[in-house]
């Protein structure tokens, strides 16, 4: 009687298929959920960078008000641009050195070509530095304190007296990413005749 032969250890066509089309089906039912996963992780992010640069240049713009110069009877030295009933689009303005013998230095603020600018120049130029990437806008509202209560009041742009009655200034800065749009306001008390010179 013949012996009969022994296997080969090793895998089998028919075994390496099935290995291959179970690997197939995890893959396809693996794949969606990792890029729902990475795709969260980056939108997450950017979001994240949108609120940190906008608090950034929210600041960056409060540290420049802070400074506008005041003049004897003449109120703040500040011009708006692209003004409506309470708001702006753009302010220009002269604000104070920082120290007495530095001169007073220019700044204008506002949005152009989609992105928010700040340049140290006269109010008829164009501001050419960004402070945020495009899709980015920035507005300015402004107010005053009532006399009686000290509560804040809208003040309208119109007003004849409107440099001398203005007491602070909401910043509100936006930027689109792909998560949405993200804003930031800041409101920013002004020097007056009483406090600062």
């Amino acid at each position: 009687m013949r012996a009969s032969p022994s296997r080969q250890p090793g895998v089998t066509l028919i075994e390496l298929i099935v290995v291959m089309v179970l690997i197939g089906i995890l893959a396809v039912v693996a794949i969606p959920p990792i890029q729902a996963a990475l795709r969260a992780r980056s939108v997450v992010a950017s979001g994240v960078q949108a609120v940190d640069e906008l608090r950034y240049a929210a600041e960056r713009i409060a540290r420049e008000l802070r400074q506008v110069r005041w003049v004897e009877n003449a109120g703040l030295d500040l011009q708006l641009l692209s003004a409506g009933a309470t708001s702006s689009a753009g302010i220009c303005f002269n604000r104070i050195g920082s120290s007495p013998q530095e001169a007073l230095v220019p700044v204008v603020i506002g949005t152009q070509s989609g992105q928010v600018m700040l340049d140290y120049l006269a109010c008829n130029l164009s501001p050419t530095r960004s402070l945020l990437p495009p899709a980015s806008s920035v507005s300015f509202s402004y107010g005053t304190f009532a006399a009686a209560d000290g509560a804040r009041l809208p003040l309208s742009t119109a007003d004849t007296e409107f440099r001398t009655k203005l007491r602070y200034i909401d910043i509100t800065v936006a930027r689109t990413v792909e998560a949405g749009t993200y804003s930031h306001t800041t409101s920013v008390l002004l020097r007056d005749a009483v406090w600062g010179h």
